[in-house]
């Protein structure tokens, strides 16, 4: 009888064992994060197991105000946006190479 009194002192005996497991959404985002992270960083070490990171390089033109980042390993110069005009005279450019008319629906094709 004395032992069954310790055991009851120690634990609380019910006929069913209670399981819990609490954990909120914000803590399940919290390790998804770090997981991806973790994963992001491994496929890296897969694409590139040596770290030879060049940095791009820059040119500035002083008359026209255009910077064009020459990325070395496409070896093609990349020219940043600034306005609305160029963002515009490009969009036109590109939708003549394609043959495309602006109005038209790009998500029906």
């Amino acid at each position: 009888m004395r032992a069954i009194n310790k055991l009851v002192q120690n634990r609380s005996i019910t006929s069913v064992p209670i399981r819990a497991f609490s954990i909120s959404i914000r803590e399940v985002r919290e390790l998804q994060f770090k997981f991806n992270r973790k994963l992001n960083v491994l496929r890296l070490f897969n694409e590139e197991p040596e770290f030879t990171y060049v940095p791009p390089q820059m040119t500035y033109d002083k008359a026209t105000g255009d910077i064009n980042i020459i990325d070395p390993k496409a070896g093609k110069t990349k020219k940043i946006i600034k306005s609305f005009k160029e963002l515009d005279a490009e969009k036109k450019k590109l939708f003549k190479e394609l043959g495309i008319n602006e109005d038209q629906n790009l998500e029906s094709e």
